[in-house]
């Protein structure tokens, strides 16, 4: 019950968001290292994953970097 509670991540929102517009192809867990060299905050992936979703960004994988030839 009660209301939902904020993600420490909300204050930094510009700031995440501008690191996956400059590079798209940032994994999560290069963002957590980022986060903590940059802004030394510590958070996890499931957290940035979550707050990623709430803005509705996914990261999914690109065919272009599947395998490297036909089978």
């Amino acid at each position: 019950m009660g209301a939902p509670r904020r993600s420490k991540l909300d204050p930094h929102a510009d700031w995440l968001l501008a690191q996956i517009e400059d590079t798209p192809d940032l994994t999560l867990a290069e963002i957590v290292d980022r986060l903590a060299l940059e802004k030394g905050m510590k958070s996890s992936i499931g957290g940035l994953w979550n707050f990623f979703h709430r803005h509705g960004i996914s990261f999914k994988k690109n065919r272009a970097r599947g395998r490297t030839g036909t089978p």
